[in-house]
């Protein structure tokens, strides 16, 4: 019940991004062993918003959004679906959970993305694209 998995939700819901990695989206990091490509989601920050008269009741958190696949191309694809669905997003965002509980995101911007190579993996060439979101809404 957290804007972290709100936003998860929303992504692994769109259908280029759920095309590409079923619903292999996870929390803080990826499981043992996985299926790739796949995405992890962490909040890497999470200020609230005040003023004079004390809490704003809104928050600016940046997340973080991993895309990983076994090819630089396929997290450079991944990515670019991420942010097509994410990058100037308005409106709100529902959790998975039972029941669900809505957020009201006033804006959703790309602030960073960052290209890896993920070399020290075992038998594998593996390649990450962070992308940082901060994600603007009412709480």
């Amino acid at each position: 019940m957290s804007i972290e998995t709100a936003v998860a939700n929303y992504v692994i819901t769109d259908g280029t991004v759920a095309g590409l990695v079923v619903a292999r989206i996870y929390p803080l990091r990826l499981p043992q062993n996985p299926t790739y490509p796949a995405l992890v989601f962490r909040r890497v920050s999470g200020p609230q918003l005040h003023n004079l008269a004390g809490a704003a009741g809104r928050a600016t958190p940046r997340l973080q959004i991993d895309c990983y696949a076994e090819t630089y191309l396929e997290a450079k694809d991944l990515a670019a679906a991420v942010k097509a669905r994410l990058d100037g997003y308005r409106g709100t965002m529902d959790t998975a959970d039972s029941p669900a509980v809505t957020f009201t995101v006033d804006t959703c911007k790309l602030e960073n993305s960052l290209d890896f190579d993920e070399s020290d993996v075992p038998n594998k060439t593996l390649h990450r694209i962070a992308q940082d979101y901060i994600v603007n809404h009412r709480e």
